[in-house]
């Protein structure tokens, strides 16, 4: 999961927020409330908070990347 959120970051870091959180570690409280039921998990917000899209276990970066960009709108 890590070189997928690294790659965003360096593809869109200028565009949009790029959070990794980690499941068994501090941010288990925070990925259970999110109802992620496995890892890895990705999820696009748009700006109001509104879920775009969400994805479970291994999706390949072009599909992620189809949707950040569909999500910004091109």
């Amino acid at each position: 999961m890590q070189p997928v959120v690294n790659r965003l970051e360096d593809e869109f870091g200028d565009r949009v927020q790029v959070l990794s959180l980690n499941a068994d570690g501090d941010s288990r409280d925070a990925f259970r409330a999110g109802g992620f039921k496995g890892h890895p998990a990705y999820v696009l917000l748009q700006p109001d908070g509104q879920e775009a899209w969400r994805g479970f276990g291994i999706v390949e970066y072009a599909t992620i990347l189809g949707e950040v960009r569909q999500a910004l709108g091109g």
